[in-house]
């Protein structure tokens, strides 16, 4: 989110009216190499969003330390939004009802996690997309229409795929930075992320895919800790969102 310098604004003043501190605001615009001097017309980033999004859940304890890490920032109102696969869901049920008790969204990564299966056919993806959905309201009561594919939607998905499940009401949800954690089993994987938010468009939310994975949680703090020092404000993902997809192949 943008704002536009009048005569007379000072940087001060623009951070108190969008509730950011100076500090902040000055993370969140390198561009500006002098903080007291602004031109009248420079546009000026206020608001940068990300929303942080988990896939291949639940897995026991490492969603388990997951949530509590999340917890411990509830001051900073982080949410997340899992993608989950339908045996898992069942494996850990009380886990996925306390994502939902706890303010995340959840939505669903399908069945088998196969790409030779899960593409075989539309039937095979709205097949898997509504086993997990109806797993998912077992669990919880929640009727979600949140998707992720396996490995996202590109090549997989074509345009009649794609049809298929908007039709059905789906929401699919790809990604624009990748943590590669499955790569990056440690703190790397936390710069490999702070350097793809460095160099995304800044007019454009982040999307940032990571896995329900050890490692992940164990540096998790660093990325979050970073993202509030950059001025994110962390948002979940919901279905009145228009998905952002990768182009079919």
């Amino acid at each position: 989110m943008y704002y536009t310098v009048v005569p007379g604004d000072t940087l001060w003043a623009i951070a108190q009216r969008f509730g950011l501190t100076l500090q902040e605001l000055i993370n969140m615009n390198p561009q500006i190499t002098n903080p007291n001097v602004l031109s009248p017309g420079m546009m000026i980033i206020v608001k940068k969003v990300v929303y942080l999004t988990v896939d291949d859940g639940p897995g026991g304890i490492s969603t388990e330390l997951m949530l509590l890490l999340l917890e411990k920032f509830r001051n900073h109102n982080i949410k997340a939004t899992f993608f989950m696969l339908d045996g898992n869901m069942r494996s850990y049920p009380d886990l996925v009802r306390r994502m939902v008790a706890e303010g995340h969204s959840v939505g669903l990564h399908g069945v088998t996690h196969d790409n030779e299966v899960f593409y075989a056919s539309k039937e095979s993806v709205l097949g898997e997309m509504d086993q997990a959905q109806e797993t998912l309201r077992e669990i919880t009561g929640v009727t979600s229409y949140l998707i992720r594919t396996p490995y996202g939607s590109s090549p997989g998905m074509t345009d009649e795929y794609k049809q298929a499940v908007a039709e059905r009401g789906y929401k699919m949800w790809d990604w624009n930075v990748d943590t590669e954690d499955w790569r990056y089993q440690d703190e790397r994987y936390v710069n490999h992320t702070i350097e793809q938010l460095e160099a995304l468009d800044p007019t454009s939310n982040a999307v940032v895919l990571m896995h329900d994975y050890l490692y992940t949680t164990q540096y998790l703090p660093l990325l979050l800790d970073s993202l509030i020092s950059s001025g994110y404000e962390f948002r979940r993902l919901t279905e009145d969102l228009p998905p952002l997809q990768f182009p079919t192949a």
